[in-house]
C-alpha cells in the first residue's frame, strides 16, 4: 500500500498510483455488497489483488491492471486449494476481465454470469476429488502397515515413497503400495542362481486337473 512517506506527495506518478489503490479498494468493497452478505473481501497490502471469501469456501481473486495493456481494468477468477489442484489437473477458475469503469453493480452482476456457474461447478468436482484423494490416502496407509507389520520386526518403512523394505544381509525385499492402495509391487533381489530357481518354481506348469466327461483327472 502506498503512503506518504513513499515518494513526496506532489509526485504525479504517486498520487495517480494512490489514488488507484483507493478506487481499487473502494470498488472491491462495493462489489462484495452485491455479491451478498455472505461475500467478505480482503485487499491485498499493495492494493493490487484483493480476496473475496464466500460460501462452502469459495475464493475468488480480483487483481488490478497495472501495465498499459490492462490499466484500468481488474482480472476476476475462482481460486482452488493446493489440495484441489493436487487432486484434480487442469482446474478452471474461469478468469474474466471487466473495465473498473462499469462499476460494482455490472462487476458483480458479470461475476454471477460468468464466472461463478463455471468455478462453482468446478469447485464441487474438486472437493469431490479432495474426498477420493484422502480415502485412497488411508487406504494406502493401512496396506502399507499391513506389509511392514507382516515384514520382520527390523524391516523399515518409508511413508513418503509408499516403500517398505527388509535387509536380511543376503536378500533385500521392497513392497511399493500404489497411490489407490490397491495393488502393491514387490522387488526381491536375490542372487542369480536363486532367482533363476524362483522363476523356475514361479512358472512352472501345473497338471490339468480337469476332470474328463467319466469323471476322472486328466
Amino acid at each position: 500500500m502506498w503512503t506518504d512517506s513513499d515518494t513526496p506527495a506532489t509526485d504525479p506518478t504517486y498520487q495517480r498510483e494512490r489514488q488507484a489503490h483507493t478506487d481499487f479498494v473502494t470498488l472491491t468493497s462495493a462489489i462484495a455488497a452485491e455479491l451478498g452478505a455472505e461475500w467478505k473481501t480482503t485487499p491485498s497490502p499493495n492494493g493490487d489483488v484483493a480476496t473475496f471469501q464466500g460460501p462452502q469456501g469459495a475464493h475468488l481473486y480480483l487483481r488490478r491492471g497495472r501495465r498499459t495493456a490492462d490499466a484500468g481494468r481488474v482480472t476476476i477468477a475462482g481460486g482452488f486449494t493446493p489440495e484441489q489442484h493436487n487432486a484434480m489437473y487442469k482446474l478452471d477458475g474461469s478468469r474474466i476481465t471487466c473495465a473498473m469503469s462499469r462499476g460494482a453493480p455490472t462487476i458483480a452482476r458479470e461475476i454471477r454470469r460468468r464466472v461463478l456457474p463455471i468455478y462453482l461447478a468446478n469447485q464441487a468436482r474438486a472437493d469431490a476429488a479432495v474426498i477420493t484423494a484422502r480415502a485412497q490416502s488411508r487406504s494406502r496407509a493401512d496396506a502399507l502397515a499391513a506389509i511392514h507389520a507382516a515384514m520382520p520386526a527390523d524391516a523399515y518403512m518409508i511413508e513418503a515413497q509408499h516403500l517398505a523394505a527388509y535387509w536380511d544381509g543376503h536378500t533385500r525385499t521392497e513392497a511399493t503400495v500404489n497411490p489407490r492402495g490397491e495393488t502393491v509391487t514387490l522387488t526381491i533381489s536375490l542372487d542369480t542362481t536363486t532367482a533363476l530357481r524362483v522363476l523356475a518354481l514361479a512358472y512352472q506348469p501345473t497338471p490339468d486337473t480337469h476332470p474328463t466327461q467319466d469323471g476322472a483327472p486328466q
